[in-house]
Order: C-alpha cells, then structure tokens, then sequence
C-alpha cells in the first residue's frame, strides 16, 4: 500500500477535461456560456466546437451539416434493423437506439478504420519523405498482394456510385475544404483504378471521412460525428415500430409473413442434427450420444 508523507494530504480526485466546466450558478463548454451557445450558435456549430475546441467558420459548419445530415438515414441497414428488432421485444427506446449504433464496424457505419488508415498513410508518407501519389500507389499494392480491404471505395447497394458521395465532394470543393486527406483519398483510387483497371467509386466514408480530417476531427471524432448523426435514423425507427407496430411483430393476426413468423421458422429452414432423444447422464459419461 502507498503511504503518504507525514503532513502531506492525498489530492482529491479530479476529472481532467478540456472540454467544460460547471457551477451552481453556470455551464460552459469550451469557454462558452452554454446559453450563450444556445442563442447564438447552431446545433452543428456547437458539434464542430465539442469536438475541435473552436467554433467553425460559415464554410466549415454548411460542410459539417450537409455530411451529418447524409449520414442521418439510409433505409434499412444493419443499425435500422437492429433498432426495429430491439423495439419489437419493448425495451426502453433507448435501448433500441443503443442496438443500432453497436451494429457500426467495419463493414457498415462511418468508418472508423478508413480514419485511422488515412492518417497512418499520411503519417508514413511524412516519416518515409514520400509524395501522397507515392504513398498512395505502395499502399495500394500492398493491400492488394495482402488481400486487405481498401476502405473508402465501393458500396454494395449503390453499386453505380453512391448517391451521397459526390455531391459531398462538390459541395466541399465549392467551399475550399478539400485537402490533404481528400488528395491522399483521390491518389489511393487512381492507383486501385489503374491496376484493377474498374473504376470503383466512393462510398459515403470514402468522400465524408477525409473532409473531417481536413476540418481537423481526428478519426475517433469522425466516426463518433457519424455514429451520433445515424442514431437520430435509429432513433426515428425505433419510436416508428414502437408507436406503429405490434410487440414481436409476428403476430398470427398480421397479414403480412414477417421475420419473426413461426412459418419462417420450420424444419425445411433447418440444417442441424435430426431430432433426437437426450441421452442419459451414464450415456454422456461414457461418451455417448445416442440418435
């Protein structure tokens, strides 16, 4: 156990944070007076100034509203899903919405590891005195001796382009945001265009996530700005299937066969053991199953 000097008093735990502070009296965040913030700051300013610690300017918050809101929705996905299949069994909707953001990975969400590869590259470009083409173009044959995935390009639903994905880039263009990371994206997509010789194009994290990097959010930031804007979808899903459908869903009053329906759920859907007697304690000390 550690001791204390004589007539030295342990320091009292204290939360580190940059971030706020609050009094009887009063509630910052990042220096700002949150009711200052409330009449003087949009939703999305304020998101920026959480996360970045300034407030952004006019062109970096119109950015930050049009990526939130292209994250926001995308019909049904894992996370919507996710979302409705929590709120059929009748749990508090925040439970629901919880469901649906714990979907977001790799394969489906914003992206978190599009992020931290981005930087990396960046960063190995600066360490190894490489261009960004160059950079790009050894990385890019790497993954692809490797068998890894190069994130940021393809979408398996919009398979002839995101929607989003381009009008994102024209907009952050038209707003002179496009930087480091967005000319890094575009040489990793040259490189893959040229020696696969498809041109695939980019999803949503491949356009959004290195404009953020380029307003200065670091990856975890990124993702979490997406995850957030996604929960809002999942939230609005959730409370749908709560107020508009029946708990379970499957209910033999439904007109419609749903996921949930017992006729999805018989033995011409099952390719396990056939049925079979359990065995006895002795039988199973023995090592034996009988069928």
């Amino acid at each position: 156990m550690t001791t204390q000097p004589e007539g030295n008093e342990p320091d009292p735990f204290r939360w580190k944070t940059a971030i706020s502070w609050k009094s009887m009296e009063k509630i910052t965040c990042r220096g700002y007076d949150i009711n200052d913030l409330a009449q003087n700051a949009s939703f999305t300013e304020t998101v920026f100034l959480l996360f970045n610690g300034d407030l952004p300017t006019p062109q970096q918050a119109e950015m930050l509203s049009h990526i939130m809101v292209c994250f926001m929705e995308h019909s049904f996905s894992p996370s919507t899903v996710a979302a409705r299949m929590c709120a059929a069994g009748r749990p508090p909707i925040n439970a629901a919405i919880a469901a649906g953001i714990l979907t977001f990975g790799d394969a489906h969400g914003p992206g978190l590891a599009h992020g931290n590869q981005m930087t990396e590259l960046l960063a190995r470009a600066e360490r190894d005195g490489l261009s960004l083409k160059e950079a790009a173009e050894l990385f890019v044959d790497e993954k692809l001796a490797s068998g890894d995935k190069i994130l940021g390009v393809h979408q398996p639903q919009h398979t002839d382009g995101d929607p989003r994905a381009g009008l994102i880039l024209e907009r952050g263009a038209a707003l002179g945001l496009l930087g480091t990371f967005c000319e890094l994206q575009q040489h990793v997509q040259d490189a893959l265009h040229a020696r696969k010789g498809t041109h695939l194009k980019r999803n949503l994290v491949g356009s959004a996530g290195p404009i953020l990097l380029d307003m200065g959010f670091s990856p975890s930031a990124s993702f979490s700005i997406g995850v957030l804007s996604r929960g809002f979808g999942n939230a609005a899903h959730a409370a749908e299937e709560l107020e508009r459908e029946s708990a379970w869903r499957a209910s033999r009053k439904s007109g419609m066969v749903d996921i949930l329906d017992l006729s999805l759920q018989g033995k011409e859907n099952y390719d396990g053991p056939e049925d079979r007697v359990v065995p006895s304690v002795q039988e199973r000390s023995k090592g034996l199953n009988r069928s």
